[in-house]
């Protein structure tokens, strides 16, 4: 059963919002007699300080264990809503390869408030709050999810600073209602499988390797991939030929089970690397 995304900036009202989501969903369960269970995880129920988003390992400790809490309990017969800021792109790009490795609906709830009114709710926690120079810190790095994309879509977005309800009923619709069929991007044919990890692996090593060869004479900014739309955004100190080689795999890792479109690959593999190396700069 699905996998609930909650994103937001910190202090803005998301475990409230997750907490009503979780309530109704129960009582939908209930009123159709369903054997589905609802599992609540977030920093706090998984005792994740707020500190340790001052420190860019710690943080990406704390992401990892978020992934593996979810990951022990998605199941056909498990809701879990993932409450936390899950802010970087990367991050959310993962979630949704692990909805679909588990063969089941995800969705994003947006939490969006401004930022002076989690300036002003983070002030009003006191020590329970983050403390203010990592607050803006998070303010400055959230990548607001975008319905445009696969693994932000489909996307709710919820204010959080008024009476409006969360739209349980179109979630509930969006991802209960909705079958992952097992097709070709769930489930490999034997016959095609070959033939898709070949062309995954041509695509990746030639993007990969031309990224290296042009940080010879491309300074950061936005370096164009060939046959690409989307552009690779050079970071300023560069990416090593390791790190490069590391990240191609970790794609490759994530969708070599679930195929996707041929024609789409270069540019998931250039807005994963986008992600992935905006996280890393943190």
């Amino acid at each position: 059963m699905p996998l609930i995304i909650i994103s937001g900036f910190p202090s803005s009202g998301k475990t409230t919002r997750a907490n009503e989501i979780k309530a109704a969903l129960l009582s939908k369960i209930e009123s159709t007699c369903s054997s589905l269970k609802v599992h609540h995880i977030s920093d706090d129920t998984l005792h994740i300080p707020r500190e340790i988003y001052r420190d860019t390992k710690k943080e990406k400790s704390a992401r990892g264990t978020l992934l593996s809490a979810a990951e022990r309990v998605l199941s056909p017969n498990d809701i879990v809503i993932l409450d936390s800021m899950n802010y970087i792109k990367g991050f959310r790009y993962q979630l949704y390869c692990k909805a679909k490795e588990f063969s089941t609906p995800h969705c994003v709830v947006h939490v969006g408030v401004p930022i002076d009114i989690s300036r002003e709710w983070n002030k009003a926690r006191g020590a329970e709050g983050y403390p203010e120079d990592v607050l803006e810190a998070l303010l400055m790095r959230y990548e607001e999810p975008n319905a445009m994309t696969r693994w932000d879509s489909p996307l709710f977005t919820i204010p959080a600073h008024t009476d409006e309800k969360a739209p349980v009923d179109d979630i509930w619709d969006a991802l209960h209602n909705k079958a992952i069929k097992p097709n070709s991007a769930t489930v490999l044919k034997p016959a095609l499988a070959m033939d898709y990890l070949t062309t995954l692996d041509r695509h990746t090593q030639e993007i990969t390797k031309f990224i290296l060869d042009a940080q010879t004479t491309h300074s950061a900014g936005l370096l164009p991939i060939p046959d690409c739309t989307i552009e690779f955004e050079m970071p300023v100190e560069g990416v090593s030929m390791p790190k490069m080689q590391r990240l191609r795999r970790q794609f490759v890792g994530l969708n070599r089970m679930h195929a996707m479109e041929t024609g789409r690959i270069r540019e998931l593999f250039v807005e994963f690397l986008n992600g992935q190396l905006s996280e890393a700069d943190e």
